[in-house]
């Protein structure tokens, strides 16, 4: 579908809730405007200090497709902090449980990245597991992951994300505006 719309020239392209973090589509979404869901690897640091001062190492679970980017520059932001990343790497969820074990005994916090070839059910439910049998809280991208168990989240709020949405479009087709396209985080 993308591929269909960026060949007109006349049919404005916007999206929205698209992570830019992961994948490296900087080229592809270049002529397009739109909001992506992404946060700054900042204010998940910020959120994980308030609640756990005392946290030094935290660790993840990633695949380098996915949340390659993401890691690199949460490493960044966590390191000027004091803080260390210990990064795991999976190719799919069936990694998970070997991969938690990887962690066990050498984190404080364990940071639930919002990747797609991680998060499964049966995925989540080995890291709530993990977390409940090594007293490790778990940190996550959505709320819907602290219902079921993890300590806390920051994510998108979605009624915003669709008023910077309706902004974006009236501003670009409705306005005129002749600007670049926008990318919002």
């Amino acid at each position: 579908a993308l591929e269909s719309a960026l060949r007109s020239e006349i049919v404005p392209v916007f999206y929205i809730l698209v992570s830019r973090l992961g994948k490296d589509n900087d080229v592809r979404l270049k002529d397009i405007s739109g909001i992506d869901v992404d946060i700054a690897p900042e204010i998940y640091l910020s959120n994980m200090m308030s609640l756990f001062p005392k946290a030094r190492r935290v660790g993840l679970l990633y695949s380098q497709k996915n949340t390659g980017r993401m890691l690199k520059a949460a490493t960044a932001a966590f390191r000027l902090k004091g803080i260390e990343i210990i990064p795991v790497e999976i190719s799919g969820p069936g990694d998970v449980p070997a991969s938690l074990r990887k962690l066990q005994g050498r984190i404080d916090i364990f940071w639930m990245l919002p990747d797609i070839d991680l998060i499964t059910s049966d995925a989540v439910d080995s890291i709530l597991l993990f977390s409940f049998q090594n007293r490790i809280p778990v940190f996550s991208f959505t709320g819907r992951f602290v219902k079921m168990g993890a300590v806390a989240a920051v994510s998108a709020d979605a009624y915003d994300l669709g008023m910077y949405a309706a902004e974006l479009v009236l501003s670009r087709v409705v306005r005129g505006a002749s600007e670049n396209p926008a990318h919002l985080h």
